[in-house]
C-alpha cells in the first residue's frame, strides 16, 4: 500500500512541477487564463491527482517488473497522448492557433505524463527491491 501511495505522491509532484514550468515559466501561458489563479491549480491539482492515480494503478496491475521504468514511461506518454487529445478536442487546452505551438505542446504533453509514469516505475522498482532485500 506504501508504494502505491508514494509513486501516486511522487508522480503528482512531477507532473505538476513540470506542468509549471512549461506553462508558467517557460511559455507563460498562465496569463492568459480567465479565471482566478487559484481556481487553475485547484483543477490542476485535482486533475494530475486523477491522472497519476490511475497510472499508479495501472502500472500495478501491469506487472511490469521487466524494463520497468522503460514501460511506465511509454504507459505514461500513452496516457498524455489520449489526455491531450480529450484536453483539445473539449477546448481546454492551452492552444494559440498556431500548429506548431499544438504540436510542441502535443509532445511535451507526452513528455510530462511519461516522466510521471517513469517516476511510478522508478518508486516500484525502489519499493521491489526493498521487499526483496527484507525477505
Amino acid at each position: 500500500m506504501k508504494k502505491l501511495f508514494f509513486s501516486w505522491f511522487f508522480s503528482l509532484l512531477s507532473m505538476i512541477s513540470l506542468s509549471y514550468l512549461w506553462h508558467g515559466v517557460i511559455l507563460n501561458d498562465l496569463r492568459n487564463v480567465n479565471y482566478p489563479h487559484w481556481y487553475f491549480f485547484l483543477l490542476l491539482l485535482l486533475v494530475y491527482s486523477i491522472v497519476s492515480f490511475i497510472m499508479t494503478v495501472g502500472f500495478n496491475y501491469s506487472n511490469s517488473n521487466k524494463n520497468g521504468p522503460f514501460k511506465g514511461f511509454l504507459g505514461g506518454a500513452a496516457f498524455g497522448f489520449f489526455l491531450y487529445l480529450v484536453a483539445f478536442t473539449l477546448g481546454v487546452s492551452f492552444k494559440s492557433g498556431e500548429t506548431k505551438h499544438v504540436v510542441v505542446d502535443f509532445i511535451w504533453q507526452m513528455i510530462e505524463q511519461g516522466i510521471g509514469g517513469l517516476v511510478v516505475a522508478y518508486v516500484f522498482s525502489i519499493a521491489y527491491r526493498i521487499e526483496a532485500a527484507l525477505e
